[in-house]
């Protein structure tokens, strides 16, 4: 396995735990941006890379905006939708195991 798959699970494994809640948005945004560092700096744009940075700009973003106008409330939707998002992007760059 290499170090990006492994990186990767443990970047999963963060999503997963207990991130449904969104008070753990900073925590969760923090993971996503330093994960779209590092692919950056190793891969340049490419596809992984390019997902990353749309669900930093669409997803995020929108939940900022909305989470802005509605402090109390919160935004639970378009949370949910950052964590989908990140978490399709980790499964989707994931090698999908070989069966043996």
């Amino acid at each position: 396995m290499t170090n990006k798959t492994e990186r990767l699970k443990v970047v999963l494994s963060k999503i997963n735990q207990g991130y449904e809640k969104e008070h753990n948005f900073d925590n969760l945004y923090r993971i996503l941006q330093e994960e779209y560092q590092i692919e950056k700096r190793d891969c340049g744009n490419g596809t992984y890379c390019n997902n990353l940075r749309q669900t930093i700009e669409k997803q995020a973003e929108e939940y900022l905006l909305k989470k802005g106008r509605r402090p109390i409330k919160g935004a639970p939707e378009e949370y949910r939708s950052f964590v989908s998002h990140f978490r399709t992007d980790v499964m989707d760059e994931l090698p999908i195991p070989e069966n043996k």
